[in-house]
Protein backbone atom coordinates (compact mmCIF):
# COMPACT_ATOMS: atom_id res chain seq x y z
CA UNK A 1 0.00 0.00 0.00
CA UNK A 2 1.35 3.29 -0.62
CA UNK A 3 -0.04 6.38 1.22
CA UNK A 4 2.14 9.68 1.99
CA UNK A 5 2.15 10.86 5.48
CA UNK A 6 -1.66 12.07 5.74
CA UNK A 7 -1.70 13.72 9.48
CA UNK A 8 0.77 16.92 10.93
CA UNK A 9 1.62 14.10 13.59
CA UNK A 10 2.97 11.32 11.06
CA UNK A 11 4.30 14.26 8.96
CA UNK A 12 6.66 15.57 12.17
CA UNK A 13 7.56 12.15 12.82
CA UNK A 14 8.59 11.16 9.49
CA UNK A 15 10.70 14.65 9.56
CA UNK A 16 12.54 14.20 13.31
CA UNK A 17 13.85 11.05 11.63
CA UNK A 18 15.29 12.32 8.42
CA UNK A 19 16.55 15.36 10.45
CA UNK A 20 18.25 13.23 13.37
CA UNK A 21 20.53 11.54 10.52
CA UNK A 22 21.73 14.93 8.92
CA UNK A 23 18.28 15.22 6.11
CA UNK A 24 15.98 18.05 7.26
CA UNK A 25 13.04 18.35 5.15
CA UNK A 26 12.97 14.95 3.75
CA UNK A 27 10.50 12.71 3.54
CA UNK A 28 12.05 9.98 1.69
CA UNK A 29 14.85 8.28 -0.71
CA UNK A 30 14.54 7.79 -4.45
CA UNK A 31 15.86 5.18 -6.13
CA UNK A 32 14.99 3.19 -9.13
CA UNK A 33 14.44 -0.09 -9.60
CA UNK A 34 14.97 -2.20 -13.23
CA UNK A 35 12.33 -4.84 -14.01
CA UNK A 36 13.53 -7.38 -16.36
CA UNK A 37 11.41 -7.31 -19.57
CA UNK A 38 10.97 -11.05 -20.87
CA UNK A 39 8.19 -10.06 -23.29
CA UNK A 40 9.66 -6.75 -25.20
CA UNK A 41 8.86 -6.16 -28.35
CA UNK A 42 11.94 -6.48 -30.87
CA UNK A 43 11.65 -2.92 -32.03
CA UNK A 44 12.67 -1.78 -28.38
CA UNK A 45 15.32 -4.08 -27.58
CA UNK A 46 17.95 -1.73 -27.75
CA UNK A 47 16.07 1.08 -26.39
CA UNK A 48 15.59 -0.89 -23.13
CA UNK A 49 18.59 -2.82 -23.10
CA UNK A 50 21.38 -1.43 -20.43
CA UNK A 51 24.73 -2.76 -19.33
CA UNK A 52 23.29 -5.52 -18.09
CA UNK A 53 22.45 -7.02 -21.30
CA UNK A 54 18.92 -7.84 -20.67
CA UNK A 55 15.55 -5.24 -21.53
CA UNK A 56 14.18 -3.92 -18.56
CA UNK A 57 11.73 -1.49 -17.20
CA UNK A 58 12.40 1.32 -14.77
CA UNK A 59 10.75 2.57 -12.08
CA UNK A 60 11.67 4.95 -9.83
CA UNK A 61 10.49 4.64 -6.49
CA UNK A 62 10.08 6.99 -3.27
CA UNK A 63 10.45 4.96 -0.30
CA UNK A 64 10.24 6.15 3.73
CA UNK A 65 12.74 5.45 6.41
CA UNK A 66 10.62 2.07 7.33
CA UNK A 67 11.02 0.88 3.50
CA UNK A 68 7.10 1.82 2.86
CA UNK A 69 6.84 2.48 -0.69
CA UNK A 70 5.62 5.70 -1.05
CA UNK A 71 5.19 6.60 -4.59
CA UNK A 72 6.07 5.08 -7.70
CA UNK A 73 6.71 6.50 -11.28
CA UNK A 74 4.83 5.17 -14.51
CA UNK A 75 7.38 2.64 -16.37
CA UNK A 76 9.89 4.15 -18.78
CA UNK A 77 12.52 2.09 -20.90
CA UNK A 78 15.46 0.64 -19.21
CA UNK A 79 18.40 2.05 -20.60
Amino acid sequence: VMRLPETEEELRHVLGLYERKGHPGCVGSVDCVHVIWDQCPAGLHSLCTGKEKVPTLAFEVVSSHTKKILAVTKDFPGK
